[in-house]
């Protein structure tokens, strides 16, 4: 069995499903602290042709610390309705919008408490659209405790026993230094690449790859991503 973990991104970009899709099994780290402005809050999309944030606020005053499973949403913000419009403004042009709009905006209006029950059910509604058959298994049932890094690579791996462990290749630099870990299970690491050579479109969200390209999108995923050992 072929494993992967990540955390729960809002509106993730492709690479994210690339991930999926080429997994059995994808382990969500809802168990791990929270990253204030990060990729878990927070995507780019693109409008008027320019990289444009949708920010998730989310409550942090006496929070210094808080696991991604217990962040919530900020709902004195009117962050909804601002984000659905300027979706709207961004897309609606385009050739796949309405495939997709109503329910991404039937997901946003479900007007969620907590930061992962958005995240996770916009990456459900988009794996399924993507025909990506990929299982998601929280980190917090593996009851896995107090490791880091690394060392919480091996304990999943382990718990799951899987056969091959694929990261981003970001990780590798850290996660070739565990000897236990090289040892025990097979490491793989995948690269997403869009051939985008000026930055404009590197990391938007999958949105953008939908609304643009419809029912293309998982070849278009497909033939972006290499797996590396």
């Amino acid at each position: 069995m072929n494993i992967a973990a990540t955390q729960p991104t809002f509106l993730p970009y492709p690479g994210y499903f690339s991930l999926m899709d080429i997994v059995d099994e994808l382990i969500i780290m809802d168990d791990i602290q929270f990253d204030s402005r990060s990729w878990q809050q927070r995507n780019y999309i693109l409008f008027n042709n320019e990289k444009t944030l949708l920010t998730v606020p989310v409550l942090k005053k006496n929070k210094s610390y808080q696991k991604i499973s217990e962040v919530c949403i900020d709902k004195s913000k009117n962050y909804i309705n601002k984000h659905l419009s300027t979706i709207e403004q961004a897309y609606k042009k385009k050739s796949y919008f309405d495939n997709y709009y109503p329910q991404i905006k039937k997901i946003y209006s479900s007007n969620f408490n907590n930061l992962i029950d958005l995240n996770l059910k916009l990456i459900k509604f988009f794996a399924e659209i993507l025909n990506i058959n990929c299982r998601l298994k929280m980190l917090s049932d593996l009851e896995i405790k107090n490791f880091h890094k690394d060392e919480l690579i091996y304990q999943i791996c382990k718990k799951k026993k899987c056969e091959t462990y694929i990261s981003t290749i970001g990780a590798k630099n850290y996660l070739e230094k565990n000897s236990k870990l090289k040892l025990d299970f097979k490491l793989k690491y995948f690269v997403y690449d869009d051939g985008d050579k000026d930055n404009k479109m590197n990391f938007l969200s999958v949105l953008d790859l939908l609304f643009n390209h419809g029912p293309e999108s998982l070849l278009i995923i497909k033939s972006n991503t290499k797996l590396v050992g």
